[in-house]
């Protein structure tokens, strides 16, 4: 569900639009030069959106999948008031809305007003742009917000008053609408039946959440009510449901969630599964059926046997689902890795390695893999998943913008809404009082580790294409991992990570670090488990708490 393929956009607006639309054209075709993409301009001078009332039915017999929205900045110079110009604006949405084209709106440029700032109107007419994109649930490219946090002089984008000139006023428009145009889904993971303490029927050492507190199901409400909350607060939003935290197909509500998901034909499932119940009733889903249920399965050798494992990954191959294996790499595990990874790779399984983030024998990982364990895992993975996975600890992503909040979310099994599945700093509603509001732009990160595939994916500047498919293996593909007519590819089965610029370019910590940043990094494990132990109501916070503390007074005794 990249960007649809094939794709034909309207660039629909005012003179605003006739300039930036065809750098617009280059552009797109040239980051996505495999897809069959045409950008049609229909920008016409001076046009309102009394006008553009009028040439909407031309828009629409050109049966585009994507209209870009671009009209305001003659509507409050020409005198459309604002309520007018409001409902004008909706009843465009509304009519691309109900034939499935995907809208985009564009909030205005800021104009030049010879008093050096922007024209009150022009301020409050964005206003009704972005509330127009909130009561419709249509996508918005905040041209404005990029311009003013971009140029600090505002004229130096614009070639009189109000145009955007070619060389940096048109660059912002389409690099605004670069973030927006080609990302057609929103992922919403569902803690449906719990976050940390979702039930699962697994123990796993090296779990990020202890057995003890993940025995019990938390799904809340009525399936239907969830349906209409989704569907009021998404619209006809393309939506993929990953179904995480515990094992999802064992909670209670399970099959409720998955025809709730199918009752939709622009809904998707996604999720990670150890595959531990029967699947004949699985895969005779509506979701499975339609092929739109993805799967991430899960190796957990103390739990399973990997016969047990190979034979369901089989089954769901026979009935036309292609799953890679998801496999934590735990230190006790490195030894016989490899003779779990031949039994898969035989059988042409992409397999995908997680670090272990966590504690193990006094030591904090992934920091604490040796050189020779690092490298060794590192021989498994894609590029993407080595820098900023296995090695997150020699980068700090706080400060990175990140499209999470905009097409990627945590749903708590509250309906509370949040920027992130890895902290719960920034609350964007409720999708049950119906007061949700996606961030319109790019933020902050505001934490410095990730844990998931997504999550880096959506960093802006690794350059990702929008994951479709399976996320794990459209990740691993982007970074050099992938399926091929003789089994699966990993690029860097061969790669010397002894070189010195190798290290570099792949976040290899140098030979002689020495061990604070470790410690910090420890003691950041500590806080980091304190909070989000709180945040979650976990009751027996101080146990483990303190069980990590004497850990890290051992590590701290063998350092000194």
């Amino acid at each position: 569900m990249l960007m649809e393929n094939p794709c034909k956009i309207v660039c629909f607006g005012d003179s605003i639009t006739q300039g930036y639309c065809s750098r617009l054209d280059k552009q797109i075709k040239k980051e996505y030069s495999d897809l069959q993409i045409e950008v049609i301009n229909m920008g016409t001078v001076s046009e309102t959106t009394v006008e553009a009332l009028q040439r909407l039915d031309q828009v629409i017999a050109l049966e585009p999948d994507v209209v870009i929205v671009g009209f305001g900045m003659n509507d409050w110079r020409k005198g459309v008031d604002k309520a007018m110009f409001r409902n004008n604006l909706g009843i465009i949405v509304e009519e691309l809305d109900r034939r499935c084209i995907r809208v985009v709106l564009m909030t205005l440029n800021p104009d030049f007003n010879h008093q050096g700032r922007v024209s009150k109107q022009l301020v409050e007419y964005n206003e009704v742009i972005r509330e127009v994109a909130y009561e419709r649930k249509a996508r918005i490219a905040d041209v404005y917000s990029l311009w003013m946090k971009e140029l600090p002089n505002i004229r130096e984008g614009l070639y009189d008053d109000i145009h955007p000139n070619e060389k940096i006023g048109n660059e912002i428009i389409c690099k605004a609408l670069m973030r927006v145009v080609p990302r057609s889904q929103t992922v919403v993971v569902w803690g449906f039946n719990g976050l940390d303490n979702a039930f699962c029927n697994y123990k796993c050492e090296y779990c990020y959440a202890p057995h003890e507190y993940r025995l019990g199901h938390h799904f809340q409400g009525d399936i239907n009510e969830w349906h209409d909350a989704f569907k009021d607060t998404f619209g006809k939003q393309k939506v993929v449901f990953y179904l995480a935290f515990g094992e999802p197909t064992v909670a209670r509500n399970f099959y409720d969630v998955l025809h709730m998901i199918a009752s939709e034909p622009d809904w998707y499932g996604h999720m990670t599964s150890n595959l531990s119940p029967r699947l004949d009733r699985l895969v005779e889903t509506k979701l499975f059926q339609e092929k739109r249920l993805n799967i991430n399965v899960s190796f957990h050798p103390t739990q399973v046997s990997i016969d047990k494992i190979l034979a369901k990954l089989l089954l769901l191959r026979e009935h036309g689902l292609e799953c890679p294996v998801v496999f934590v790499m735990w230190p006790p595990f490195i030894k016989k890795f490899e003779e779990w990874f031949r039994v898969f790779n035989d059988h042409n399984f992409l397999v995908h390695i997680r670090r272990f983030r966590g504690w193990y024998e006094g030591k904090f990982y992934p920091k604490a893999y040796t050189e020779e364990e690092r490298q060794f895992i590192a021989r498994y993975c894609d590029d993407t998943t080595i820098k900023y996975m296995l090695n997150d600890f020699n980068v700090n992503f706080k400060n990175w913008l990140s499209y999470q909040g905009m097409y990627y979310v945590l749903v708590d099994y509250h309906g509370d809404v949040y920027a992130s599945p890895d902290s719960k700093d920034a609350h964007l509603g409720n999708i049950f009082r119906g007061d949700v509001k996606l961030f319109a732009e790019p933020q902050f990160y505001g934490i410095d580790w990730n844990g998931s595939v997504n999550g880096v994916a959506s960093f802006l500047d690794l350059h990702y294409r929008q994951l479709e498919g399976n996320f794990v293996m459209s990740f691993a593909q982007q970074g050099g991992v992938y399926h091929t007519e003789n089994g699966v590819y990993y690029k860097n089965m061969n790669t010397d990570f002894s070189d010195p610029k190798i290290r570099r370019a792949y976040n290899f910590p140098s030979l002689g670090e020495c061990h604070s940043r470790f410690l910090d990094r420890a003691k950041e494990g500590i806080l980091t488990e304190y909070s989000k132990r709180r945040e979650y109501g976990f009751r027996e916070i101080y146990p483990r708490l303190m069980r990590m503390t004497n850990s890290m007074i051992r590590v701290i005794k063998r350092v000194k």
